[in-house]
């Protein structure tokens, strides 16, 4: 049975390993993140705080080690979200959805994209309270009514709808966006 600071240096090593696997991971080189892993060593420091730490080495040892694993997950966390947001270069190709601004507009062609139609969503309805007046699917079938009523009334071959936020209230626009 290996002794506790024996085991500290193990997760410590282990972390190291972990970080090396988030850079594989941003970089392409394996399609998951190392998600359990990293589970598996937040599961192991819980398993080493239950045991009685008998030198004040150890115990700043593995303080030191909870810091770095806390950091690293947090590090990796941001970037796995800036990735997702489309701010970090590079990104990992299955995070490659478009990122939708309904503040700057969201075009619509043909068919209305349900991932476009969620960002609209997601800004004029931001609470439970203001959702319960208006469901998704029924925003959906607007977005889509409106979309054919401008492009048969205008000839145009897509619809832009933005969110505008003026005096505090936010409002949905439309305009008809010309081919060409």
């Amino acid at each position: 049975m290996p002794t506790l600071k024996e085991r500290l240096t193990q997760l410590g090593e282990r972390i190291r390993l972990l970080k090396i696997e988030y850079d594989k991971f941003l970089n392409r080189a394996i399609p998951t993140p190392p998600d359990d892993f990293r589970a598996e060593l937040y599961n192991e420091l819980r398993a080493l705080r239950a045991q009685p730490t008998t030198s004040f080495a150890d115990n700043y040892l593995m303080g030191a080690l909870e810091a770095r694993l806390n950091s690293l997950s947090e590090l990796y966390t941001r970037r796995l979200r800036e990735a997702e947001m489309g701010l970090a270069p590079g990104r990992p190709s299955h995070l490659s959805t478009p990122h939708y601004d309904p503040y700057r507009g969201v075009v619509f062609g043909d068919e209305v994209s349900s991932d476009a139609a969620h960002a609209l969503y997601r800004e004029l309805y931001p609470s439970d309270e203001r959702r319960a007046r208006t469901d998704f699917s029924t925003f959906l079938h607007f977005l889509e009514q409106k979309a054919s009523t401008i492009r048969n009334l205008t000839g145009c071959s897509e619809v832009q709808f933005r969110i505008d936020a003026r005096d505090g209230r936010l409002a949905l626009k439309a305009k008809a966006i010309q081919a060409g």
